[in-house]
């Protein structure tokens, strides 16, 4: 359902994008745009490094979650590159081709892809 809503959002960026003062926030080739509960960003390569109190979801080629990076929910990524620090209080969900997770997780890690 998430990824559904995620791509039925994308598909909206464009006439979000027109509008003037539009809900997508654009921002370094990407948009960043949530409700009261998540978080949503996309771009080329997405960094994220300060604390959210939301859930996160990504969608990317690459995407870095810096050791600044600190998450109170869940986290939903997909990406061809995927490299995590920071904190996660919730489960972690990855869908990539390599994933490098080096940080502290509270949660369940599910992973769909090539090499962890």
């Amino acid at each position: 359902m998430r990824a559904f809503l995620l791509a039925l959002v994308l598909l909206t960026l464009p006439v979000l994008s027109a509008l003037p003062g539009g809900a997508a926030h654009a921002a370094q080739k990407g948009y960043e745009w949530g409700t009261d509960d998540a978080l949503f960003l996309t771009g080329q390569e997405v960094t994220f490094s300060r604390k959210t109190d939301r859930g996160l979801n990504i969608l990317a080629e690459t995407v870095i979650l810096t050791p600044d990076a600190d998450v109170d929910g869940d986290v939903w990524i997909a990406a061809r590159r995927v490299a995590m620090s920071g904190k996660v209080d919730g489960d972690v969900s990855i869908r990539s081709q390599d994933a490098l997770i080096n940080g502290e997780i509270d949660g369940t890690v599910t992973f769909y892809g090539s090499r962890l």
